[in-house]
């Protein structure tokens, strides 16, 4: 069984020729009807026996239908487009266009496979009007689109398609396997006769639904965790290449939740929000709530820990020498001394450089405005209202383990545990 981790959505007006047909003779010897015919009942038995599920639109020439169908499915991850929808020979590259944009939008990747006698419209015209009007999915349009001669379609295409790259190879089996364990993980939940959950609901939303929602979510979230203890990927072998975009772009995606549309304006100001300030100090840019959740679900948050940073860029991170005047020195070189010393730029331009350099200061990269890099500052924080933050810019939420890392290094640093301050720093460790 081929582990396809999505839906098949085919948009040609000749799809559904198997089922009007019984047999190629049957079939009106026009156009490439025969052809269509010998292809998709290849294709459609090939997904009817691997379980893969298929959507089918012949309806071609209902462009308004068309859109709004795909804006309401989910989880396409084969498109199997025709060029000619019309079935008159003629393209229509701007309606190509709206159809790929508009399944981009909507399921975010999937393979796209051509599937149409004018292969060479689409390689010579269409194609790159898809990729000039979808800079941001321009890579996806192409390494994974392709184009299929009906005839030559091979019975391992599927195969060959999730094996086409380490990435896609990793995330189709990740799909696959969520896929499965969301069919298993809910079963012994469900209820008819009780109001176990009804009472459970009530109790995590009481006092804060926002909260409560996000509770909720995390059970769901838990429970399909469950199933997925036994997922083995595959080796990824000794390549070393390295895209740094999507390096970034991974771990932007892991260590924060973007505020998209305004979706974290409508909760409480929570642990982890990262906003940009509106105050002039350039050292205090950026502030980083870091009151615990437990007060803050028990309502003891009149006022909020932020935790201040600021922008690494040309202007905190100018190009100086370490033994230059005072006031030429960039903020990043001075908070990063020690004993009036200042460090040499390439002792603290990496990383790794920078979160060694003194224990007061955390870097959080690409969180910025724009995704620049941010460096927090412990020893600069402050009680704010929730009346002051809220004027700020809610720019993103940093989820754990990064949130408890940072909570946990400002309260060692600044003895925040509780434990008892014994006057002990000066002894000796060896008489």
């Amino acid at each position: 069984m081929v582990e396809f981790p999505g839906n098949v959505l085919i948009i040609d007006d000749n799809v559904n020729l198997p089922l009007k047909y019984s047999d190629l003779e049957q079939v009106p010897d026009t156009g490439y009807n025969k052809t269509d015919y010998r292809f998709y009942k290849d294709v459609l038995k090939y997904f009817d026996d691997n379980g893969i599920p298929v959507i089918k639109m012949d309806y071609t020439t209902d462009y308004p239908r068309m859109i709004n169908n795909i804006k309401n499915y989910q989880n396409v991850r084969l498109f199997i487009l025709d060029l000619d929808l019309n079935g008159t020979g003629q393209i229509d590259s701007d309606l190509i266009n709206l159809i790929i944009q508009t399944a981009l939008e909507q399921f975010g990747y999937f393979f796209l496979l051509i599937s149409s006698n004018h292969l060479q419209i689409w390689g010579d015209q269409i194609k790159e009007i898809v990729i000039n009007d979808n800079k941001k999915s321009a890579h996806l349009i192409t390494n994974l689109s392709e184009g299929c001669d009906k005839i030559l379609a091979e019975e391992n295409y599927i195969e060959s398609l999730i094996s086409k790259c380490y990435s896609i190879n990793l995330i189709s089996k990740f799909e696959y396997s969520l896929n499965k364990s969301r069919d298993i993980a809910f079963g012994d939940f469900i209820e008819f006769d009780n109001t176990t959950w009804q009472k459970l609901v009530s109790t995590i939303q009481c006092g804060n639904k926002n909260l409560g929602n996000h509770d909720l979510t995390n059970i769901f979230i838990n429970n399909i965790k469950q199933y997925l203890l036994d997922v083995e990927y595959s080796d990824p072998g000794n390549d070393t290449d390295l895209n740094p975009e999507t390096l970034k772009k991974i771990f932007h995606r892991v260590n924060y939740s973007d505020n998209i549309n305004g979706i974290l304006e409508k909760q409480l100001v929570w642990t982890g929000n990262f906003y940009k300030t509106n105050l002039k100090d350039p050292g205090l840019q950026y502030g980083l709530i870091i009151t615990p959740e437990c007060d803050i679900a028990n309502n003891k948050h009149i006022v909020f820990k932020v935790l201040f940073g600021f922008e690494i860029n040309d202007n905190t991170f100018s190009t100086y020498r370490k033994n230059d005047d005072f006031k030429t020195i960039p903020l990043l070189a001075k908070r990063t001394s020690s004993n009036g010393k200042f460090k040499s730029r390439g002792e603290i331009n990496s990383f790794k450089k920078l979160d060694n350099s003194v224990s007061s200061l955390y870097s959080l990269p690409f969180i910025g405005e724009n995704s620049e890099n941010i460096v927090l500052d412990f020893r600069f924080s402050s009680y704010r209202t929730e009346l002051v933050i809220k004027k700020w810019k809610l720019i993103s939420r940093i989820n754990s383990p990064m949130i408890i890392d940072i909570i946990d290094k400002y309260s060692n640093l600044f003895n925040r545990k509780g434990l008892i301050n014994f006057p002990i720093n000066d002894l000796k460790l060896l008489d």
